[in-house]
């Protein structure tokens, strides 16, 4: 597959139906493999966050999630072909998963958010095996922690997914895969927000003309203001610097561990 290197992660350019049988094939492998997207959001926290940044150029899969990354590809001359926003092609997963036995675990949100996201997958797709969900909003390190893995494993889930916001959902995931019995390990933000229902996406002509930024913005204006007023433009600002102006990438990165890294380096919460 061609790969775009945008900031050191190498974004594979696959279509969704690609997309699909590369992450049902490693779910049916004997390997635990990492599945990552990438959006402006996710390479602003990339760029200024060295071990972020590392776990990305680490995943065994990483493709674009945001017309941005398109847009970074093209200046760079290796442009990439494909957007696979997950809510756009997650029900194709869920279909070709059901029928080749690959099941699912979903983590991450409220519970009652990934509940619905559940029983909505299994109506429209009955040969699906969800094995189990769990909400997001537990400690991350001790004793719940080591709870919540144990339950995951006796589900033995093929496929994990995990939505827990960027980048802690990543971290998590480093911190945890050599103990969980899962296969693959699939980063997915806040997509069964939206496969719920719970967030509306905005029509289709929208969102594939590159301006769900703008429609999620007018809806949360407050909440993502530093991450699309602020963020984009910064993102840009990155690019020349590192691309044409031959700076190099930030080494360092003052957040600890299992943190929120967007305050400290990309100056706004998103």
């Amino acid at each position: 597959m061609s790969k775009t290197n945008i900031f050191g992660i190498e974004v594979s350019d696959l279509s969704p139906e690609d997309l699909i049988r590369t992450i049902v094939d490693m779910a049916k492998g004997d390997t635990k493999r990492k599945v990552c997207t990438v959006n402006l959001h996710i390479l602003n926290i990339a760029y200024c966050c060295p071990r972020f940044r590392f776990l990305l150029t680490d995943a065994d899969l990483v493709f674009c999630d945001g017309f941005g990354a398109l847009l970074a590809s093209c200046l760079l001359g290796k442009r990439l072909h494909h957007r696979n926003t997950l809510p756009d092609w997650i029900d194709g997963l869920a279909e070709i998963a059901g029928s080749e036995k690959v099941s699912f675990y979903l983590l991450g949100n409220e519970e009652g958010v990934m509940l619905k996201a559940a029983q909505m997958m299994s109506d429209k797709h009955p040969n699906l095996q969800i094995v189990g969900t769990h909400h997001g909003f537990f400690s991350k390190k001790g004793p719940e922690n080591d709870l919540l893995v144990s339950k995951i494993n006796d589900t033995s889930p093929d496929i994990l997914f995990v939505g827990m916001g960027v980048p802690v959902q990543e971290f998590w995931i480093d911190e945890n895969i050599h103990r969980l019995s899962a296969k693959v390990f699939f980063a997915v933000g806040a997509t069964f927000r939206w496969y719920s229902g719970l967030e509306k996406r905005a029509p289709r002509w929208v969102t594939d003309h590159g301006f769900e930024w703008l429609a999620r913005l007018t809806r949360h204006p407050v909440k993502l203001f530093r991450r699309y007023v602020i963020g984009n433009p910064l993102f840009f600002i990155r690019f020349v610097k590192t691309y044409w102006l031959k700076h190099g990438l930030p080494s360092k990165c003052n957040k600890p561990v299992m943190s929120d890294c967007s305050e400290n380096c990309l100056f706004y919460r998103g």
